[in-house]
């Protein structure tokens, strides 16, 4: 009887390390992912500000013209 009980605890136990391995690299992947998409992120803002300053020069460009 305790070799049962044993051999249950011992398949219940590697099932669960299974899936609390799996958990962790999920876990971790996700947290990879978040810092890509951060950098991605601020990519895009220092674009967009650039961008921003582009527009404002051309702007201040055309009223000089203009006056």
């Amino acid at each position: 009887m305790a070799t049962i009980v044993d051999s249950v605890v011992g398949s219940f136990a590697k099932k669960l390390q299974d899936i609390i391995l799996e958990e962790a690299i999920s876990v971790l992947r996700v947290k990879e992912d978040l810092n890509e998409l951060q950098r991605i992120m601020n990519h895009i803002q220092c674009f967009l500000n650039d961008a921003e300053q582009r527009r404002q020069k051309s702007q201040q460009l055309i009223i000089g013209f203009v006056s």
